[in-house]
């Protein structure tokens, strides 16, 4: 078994220093930040799947037609809000629309091979931290960077990740790439 997802990496080293920043502010006691080589936008988490499924994902994900789009990052929120944070995350703005439908389009691929859909509707975002320990000045750091503008970020291609979890965080690869459009 594995375990994988679908997903868009932000991997611009201009855009991640910036992020890097932001994440520095919100680095409090009690909080795990997403490491700079880990950052991205996930479209669908498929779980712990059988090996064998890897190469149905990939025909599906051969099928899609989907020209190359921009987004911008901007803004810093939290699930399940800012007063109880779980999890902290950066907003995106211009492109979100583009990042839906194409959600809408892996999301539609992956129910044809079995994978059940997600039952809350899609919010595109780019994790920061997930919170451990509750911790009363996160609060107070997420809304000094409410705001914050980050910048734009092409999409170029999707990914298919594998995920594998460690005591010192997730280990990240690659399993297959299916570029966008011009």
């Amino acid at each position: 078994m594995i375990r994988c997802f679908i997903a868009v990496d932000v991997d611009d080293k201009h855009i991640i220093e910036k992020i890097k920043e932001v994440q520095s502010h919100l680095n409090v006691e009690g909080v795990k930040l997403v490491e700079p080589e880990n950052i991205h936008l996930t479209l669908k988490f498929l779980g712990n799947i059988p090996e064998e499924r890897v190469k149905y994902i990939v025909e599906e994900l051969d099928t899609i037609s989907f020209k190359k789009f921009s987004f911008r990052i901007h803004g810093v929120g939290a699930f399940p809000n800012v007063n109880r944070p779980r999890v902290v995350w950066l907003g995106i703005k211009e492109g979100a629309e583009k990042l839906i439908e194409l959600q809408e389009i892996v999301e539609n691929c992956m129910k044809r091979i079995g994978f059940k859909p997600e039952p809350k509707k899609f919010h595109p975002h780019i994790t920061l931290l997930r919170v451990k320990k509750f911790n009363p000045v996160l609060q107070r750091r997420i809304r000094d960077v409410c705001k914050v503008e980050i910048g734009s970020f092409n999409v170029n291609c999707i990914r298919l990740k594998k995920s594998v979890l460690t005591p010192k965080g997730p280990i990240y690869s690659t399993l297959y790439e299916k570029p966008l459009e011009e």
